[in-house]
């Protein structure tokens, strides 16, 4: 039991990269700049944020994505699950808009 445990921690950290990610594309509905950058989109359910790990490229295109806007981003494949639950965050792994990159998946 305690290897299944030590396993599933050593996942959680384990490096991000395309094979382990899953690419979609959204519309954003709204933004929450407070506390943890978080956006909503109309596609899914759950809000979508960037933490404190994420490497921002770009933070002045960051700062002007605005609702209606298409965003093309990256999550771990572990929380493709959780795209349809109202109380679920997941972090961006990468985030572009409008062909620029905003967050890199090479921070991860």
């Amino acid at each position: 039991m305690f290897f299944l445990a030590a396993l599933g921690s050593w996942l959680s950290f384990a490096p991000v990269d395309k094979s382990n990610t899953t690419e979609l594309t959204a519309t954003i509905k709204s933004i929450n700049p407070i506390i943890s950058y978080t956006i909503r989109t109309g596609e899914f359910s759950a809000g979508f944020s960037v933490t404190f790990q994420t490497i921002v490229v770009d933070m002045d295109a960051l700062n002007d994505l605005s609702a209606g806007q298409t965003i093309v981003f990256r999550i771990r494949n572990k929380d493709v699950d959780s795209l349809d639950s109202d109380n679920t965050t997941i972090d961006f792994v990468s985030l572009f808009a409008n062909k620029k990159e905003i967050i890199t998946l090479e921070g991860f």
